[in-house]
């Protein structure tokens, strides 16, 4: 009996220390679940933000498509603008050259109807002494006045430009006048005159544009 009751007793013990640790894993188990369920709640959360920041990014990405195609369009548009200018300011260079031709023409029918009147007084009896008629040749003198202008057309490729003032103003072939704009812009260089307007060539250190000012007096 007496074994039986130690036995019982050892057995006992063993219960109330498995008891012991049960209640133990049970509680660790509960503060498991707890801890579980933070976690579970942070990892939606977590997706969550995911989520917004995917969204955030496909609409960053449509927005950059957008200015690229944006951006594009504006070059292709440029890109025309500036071959369409080049084009009007070789017409207009062709244009000119071809004013050119006919002042060239016009002086020399002019010369021909001199000529051609001096014949007939001849024929007629009435001929007049008067001097031989010779063109007159362009002078380089450089006009002592102060010229000022604005550029008018502008061909980059072959630096030539016109500007809108011409023999009446006092141009002449050789006359030097400074390109301006707010600051120096390059030096032009009168190569051919009419009454009201004047081509050069120039030597620049900035683009020339169109309604740039011209003058022979330095920039001030």
């Amino acid at each position: 009996r007496t074994q039986l009751t130690n036995e019982k007793e050892a057995l006992q013990t063993q219960l109330d220390d498995s008891n012991s640790r049960l209640e133990r894993a049970q509680a660790d188990l509960t503060d498991l679940g707890v801890k579980l369920g933070a976690l579970t709640r942070d990892n939606a959360a977590f997706r969550q933000q995911l989520a917004n920041l995917n969204d955030s990014l496909t609409r960053a990405q449509q927005a950059r498509d957008h200015a690229s195609a944006q951006l594009d369009l504006a070059r292709n548009t440029a890109s025309d603008l500036k071959t369409e200018n080049s084009q009007l300011e070789r017409h207009v260079a062709q244009l000119l050259s071809d004013v050119a031709v006919l002042d060239t023409e016009v002086r020399r029918k002019k010369e021909q109807i001199a000529a051609l009147q001096d014949d007939i007084r001849k024929a007629s009896g009435r001929t007049t002494a008067r001097a031989p008629v010779v063109p007159a040749r362009p002078s380089t003198h450089v006009s002592r006045r102060t010229i000022n202008g604005k550029v008018v057309a502008v061909d980059l490729e072959a630096k030539i430009t016109t500007i809108n003032v011409g023999s009446i103003a006092g141009v002449s072939e050789g006359t030097k006048l400074t390109i301006f704009d707010d600051e120096y812009v390059g030096d032009l260089e009168i190569t051919r005159v009419y009454r009201d307007r004047s081509l050069g060539t120039f030597i620049s250190t900035k683009t020339v544009e169109v309604g740039d000012e011209v003058s022979t007096s330095p920039l001030r």
